[in-house]
């Protein structure tokens, strides 16, 4: 009788604690970052060795000093985003000079395409044409935060 016992504790241990949960799903969800596109961005052209620099504000607006171009606007930045995912960046233009950039460009920007940032460490900001790829535009070196 004592074995009886022993047996049917056993199985209702089993099977109150084997189950596990009843099938509900468990879904992770992934983790959050949040990067601060705020200070002065630095990018040196290899073969002039002029400094092109990005100010993001903390009220939203940003200056662009390339050479003799001076370009000024507001911007809209996603500051948290999935682990591993890309933060949305858009300019808005407002004024540009229409001088010469370190890249010998002097035409008029009147809208810049959205793009994408990747922050590798709190000191380097990465710009992509795309929310994936290997689409590289720039790699700017913080200067200072502001």
């Amino acid at each position: 009788m004592n074995n009886l016992k022993l047996i049917l504790f056993v199985f209702v241990t089993v099977m109150l604690f084997g189950c596990g949960g009843g099938g509900s799903s468990s879904t992770t969800e992934p983790e959050q970052v949040t990067n601060d596109i705020q200070g002065v961005w630095q990018f040196v052209y290899d073969d002039s060795l002029c400094v092109e620099t990005t100010t993001f504000n903390n009220d939203d607006s940003f200056t662009i000093t390339s050479s003799d171009t001076v370009i000024s606007g507001v911007y809209d930045f996603t500051s948290t985003v999935d682990e591993g995912a890309r933060h949305s960046l858009v300019m808005t233009i407002q004024t540009d000079n229409g001088e010469t950039d370190c890249g010998g460009v002097s035409d008029i920007s009147t809208e810049l395409p959205p793009v994408y940032a990747e922050f590798p460490s709190s000191t380097v900001l990465r710009l992509y044409q795309a929310l994936t790829g290997d689409n590289l535009i720039q790699e700017f070196t913080k200067a200072s935060s502001e």
